[in-house]
């Protein structure tokens, strides 16, 4: 069991209850999804963001949760990629801001490397950015490659 009471998380349920602790507001929780490494590290593109260690991953991340939690996510499509102990997930969202309920959702990117430590899948890296515009993604049925 890791630290925040779950049992076996595939990658895909680490990413989605990363955003779901960071929608409610559980900072300490979306931290604990993450490696104890001191060179994790997130790039967002929309700040020009390129953040690397827990502490600074941490005040980015505080500084971002009230815009966040007005928001919505809708997960349109994912891949993931295993590797022994290591899993690439590639993730397509679709963003509804509260504020902005007529207009047309953000789509949005994320790609997240894991690890896989004494049974649970921990963040090591991520990186989130806007998609082009017109760029709305597929739905598509969801995938897992075990290599």
């Amino acid at each position: 069991m890791n630290e925040i009471g779950h049992v076996h998380l595939s990658p895909i349920e680490v990413i989605d209850r990363l955003f779901e602790c960071y929608q409610t507001g559980d900072l300490d929780k979306v931290m604990q999804l993450h490696d104890s490494a001191s060179d994790i590290s997130v790039i967002g593109t929309n700040k020009d963001q390129f953040l690397i260690g827990a502490g600074d991953i941490r005040e980015e991340y505080a500084s971002d949760l009230e815009q966040f939690q007005k928001a919505r996510l809708k997960r349109v499509n994912h891949h993931v990629s295993i590797v022994e102990d290591t899993a690439v997930c590639v993730v397509s969202y679709l963003v509804f801001l509260e504020e902005e309920q007529e207009a047309a959702p953000t789509p949005m990117r994320l790609s997240a490397v894991l690890f896989r430590k004494d049974g649970s899948w921990r963040i090591y890296h991520t990186h989130l950015s806007v998609a082009l515009e017109d760029a709305v993604p597929e739905e598509k049925t969801d995938t897992a490659v075990v290599l």
